[in-house]
């Protein structure tokens, strides 16, 4: 872990055992995430920066529209130019076996498209919804990752979707359905319009979708 999330995880810590309430744990994480920002570091410790920032955020007690201010930064940031979705062929899997299907299927894509290649990483933000039946699907807003090489051509639209086959219980839509996976535009759907749609269900349950530990996928 570098030393900017090490620096992170250790003020965290230290709220906790002082007993810092809420909403001063909340500023203080912010204060000092922000201060770590302003070093010189590399993209991949700045995607890891960002994951550990909101998993401490979604530990303490936040309010659904906090939430969604900061989803919509992250976004603006990484300006993910797909969404793709990822079903299940039956609605009673458990959230442990669909995590697991996710992190495979990341998995497999990330090393479809860099091999050994380390010092990349898919950069992806899942968000987890459940359906009427309460089964479990992912969107997965992600950065096309073409633009990274200079002369090998990616079809990062059929990458996805083989890859998505080969994943044990995958569902219907995503073998069948190309909507599946979708380009986005931010002349016609902004990124205002793209988080609250990823967040239209978690506003009843005021809770954050993102899995977070999945945020920006490395394969460490």
């Amino acid at each position: 872990m570098e030393q900017q999330t090490k620096s992170l995880q250790k003020y965290y810590y230290y709220l906790i055992r002082q007993n810092i309430v809420d909403t001063e744990r909340m500023d203080g994480i912010k204060n000092h995430y922000k201060k770590l920002c302003e070093e010189k570091i590399s993209p991949a410790e700045k995607s890891r920066l960002d994951e550990l920032y909101f998993q401490y955020r979604k530990e303490t007690k936040r309010t659904f529209y906090e939430e969604k201010i900061d989803t919509n930064k992250i976004i603006s940031t990484m300006k993910p130019d797909v969404m793709l979705t990822m079903t299940f062929d039956d609605n009673s899997y458990s959230d442990a076996f669909c995590r697991r299907r996710l992190e495979e299927f990341l998995k497999r894509l990330n090393k479809k498209i860099f091999g050994r290649w380390k010092e990349h990483q898919l950069q992806v933000i899942p968000f987890k919804e459940t359906n009427q039946n309460n089964g479990i699907h992912y969107h997965l807003l992600m950065k096309n990752p073409s633009y990274l090489f200079d002369t090998k051509v990616i079809d990062f639209q059929q990458v996805c979707i083989k890859t998505l086959k080969k994943i044990y219980r995958i569902g219907y839509a995503n073998l069948h359905n190309p909507d599946s996976y979708k380009k986005l535009s931010y002349k016609t759907f902004p990124e205002e319009n793209i988080t609250n749609y990823m967040m239209k269900e978690c506003q009843s349950l005021n809770d954050l979708p993102i899995v977070a530990d999945l945020m920006h996928y490395t394969t460490k």
